[in-house]
């Protein structure tokens, strides 16, 4: 297990933004958000890291477990980070999740000069 352990960190010390996903009816799938935001946050050895949680309900009948005041309140905890929820098949708003993260990173990320032709800006998801 240690080394996907060692992987796991090499992929977030990487990496430039996150999604943090919990499911609306599994209370334990956002009670685990504050620990996997602590794990990115030592690895990353800073405080300031673009994030997002993303709310998901997967079946129509899924009961509400998660109230949205908790998700607000730890959003606001976490640097006041942006916050959406979602199902399966909502694909506008899947989207979304995607360029608000974008955004996020793009204001962290110093910007990349225009006049050195050999240098590229990535982004890898």
């Amino acid at each position: 297990m240690e080394q996907f352990t060692a992987m796991r960190d090499l992929y977030i010390k990487k990496s430039h933004g996150f999604m943090l996903i919990y499911l609306i009816a599994d209370q334990s799938t956002f009670n685990d958000l504050q620990d996997i935001r602590q794990g990115i946050l030592r690895v990353k050895d800073t405080d300031d890291v673009p994030m997002i949680l993303v709310g998901i309900k997967r079946k129509r009948k899924d009961k509400r477990v998660v109230d949205i005041d908790q998700v607000a309140k730890l959003a606001k905890s976490f640097n006041d980070c942006a916050f959406i929820e979602l199902t399966s098949r909502d694909h506008d708003h899947v989207n979304e999740v995607f360029y608000e993260l974008v955004r996020q990173v793009d204001k962290k990320l110093p910007d990349v000069t225009q006049n050195d032709s050999t240098k590229q800006s990535r982004f890898l998801m």
